[in-house]
């Protein structure tokens, strides 16, 4: 078996420490025998999201970042 993991915006929502997040996820994925892929969305991504099983954000100051307005 094998899982996908988008992690979204991580350069700038990571302000609890997401990362922390995303490892712990993956090493209890590891443990059952599941092989994770880790992607990194960002703002110039070019990244397929139809291929993603599990989307991750983390959270900024505002709760509303403007950047997501935007899209």
């Amino acid at each position: 078996m094998e899982l996908t993991i988008c992690h979204m915006y991580p350069d700038l929502l990571n302000l609890y420490g997401d990362i922390g997040n995303i490892i712990n996820l993956k090493k209890r994925c590891e443990w059952r025998g599941i092989k994770v892929n880790i992607v990194n969305f960002t703002v110039d991504s070019d990244v397929d999201l139809g291929e993603t099983d599990v989307f991750f954000m983390g959270e900024d100051l505002t709760g509303v970042n403007p950047l997501f307005i935007q899209i």
